[in-house]
């Protein structure tokens, strides 16, 4: 009797075991097609950031980063064999974003590339509006600076692709520089910063030091940084907006302080 007792309580447990397996698969799931819905809904809509600090970061590419983190995943793959970036060529366009008004050491070890410069103060290639040591919400503003540079790009030159580096970083390594940026084209990759920040991966998490963007990502782009101009600095919302990896390797230097304006 005692038997066929503990036979039917362990018949029974099975089935609730197999049960609540059923069911939290389930709510995995669906929680995951919620979230998905979630975090696309409050993006394009931009609700206030208090009403989003769990969604914003978006839950999907958290899995794909910490997946590819724990496996020791490649974050961008290059061909066994492709060609170096040719400078000379019209693909990519050198763009330097200068904050300070007037050219920086750092700025001259990017002259070998002809790079464009354009200054967030008044004269010409401006950018955005005049900051005049205006520190107060320092990220809205450097989005907006941003946002008017990529503007400017996108309606005055026809490159494939641009990259933008800071008037505070010095290029030591030339041709490594070619060498990512050449993987970049021969990938045809989105977006890819050549600032290794020293994080414990190749996965994008912050700074704009240095990052090359293609056209068509930078259009889309631009729209989504304008729609949340006040949410997270830009480096946080291209993080939360696409899988962005960098190089492996420390040949720019980050030399300066943050500043925005033309005066020390």
């Amino acid at each position: 009797m005692t038997v066929k007792i503990l036979n039917r309580i362990v018949r029974k447990s099975k089935s609730w075991i197999i049960l609540m397996a059923v069911i939290l698969a389930l709510f995995i799931f669906f929680e995951k097609i919620f979230m998905e819905f979630a975090v696309g809904y409050f993006k394009k809509n931009a609700i206030p950031r208090r009403y989003t600090d769990k969604l914003y970061y978006g839950p999907f590419l958290n899995f794909k980063i910490d997946r590819m983190r724990r496996f020791e995943m490649p974050c961008l793959i290059c061909p066994d064999e492709y060609p170096s970036w040719d400078p000379s060529t019209e693909d990519v366009k050198v763009v330097i974003l200068n904050g300070r008004g007037k050219e920086t050491p750092q700025m001259e070890s990017w002259n070998p590339f002809n790079p464009l410069i354009l200054k967030t103060s008044s004269g010409n290639n401006t950018v955005g509006l005049e900051f005049f040591n205006n520190r107060d919400n320092f990220s809205e503003i450097l989005n907006f600076i941003y946002y008017s540079l990529f503007d400017t790009l996108l309606n005055s030159y026809s490159n494939e692709y641009f990259l933008i580096v800071e008037d505070d970083v010095l290029l030591t390594d030339i041709e490594q520089l070619k060498r990512d940026v050449g993987c970049v084209l021969a990938t045809k990759t989105d977006v890819f910063s050549v600032f290794n920040s020293k994080s414990s991966d190749f996965v994008f998490i912050w700074g704009t030091q240095a990052i090359i963007y293609k056209r068509s990502f930078l259009t889309k782009f631009k729209k989504h940084l304008i729609k949340h101009l006040s949410f997270f600095p830009i480096d946080l919302l291209l993080a939360s907006y696409h899988l962005t990896c960098k190089t492996s390797k420390e040949y720019i230097l980050h030399k300066g302080v943050r500043h925005i304006t033309n005066k020390d």
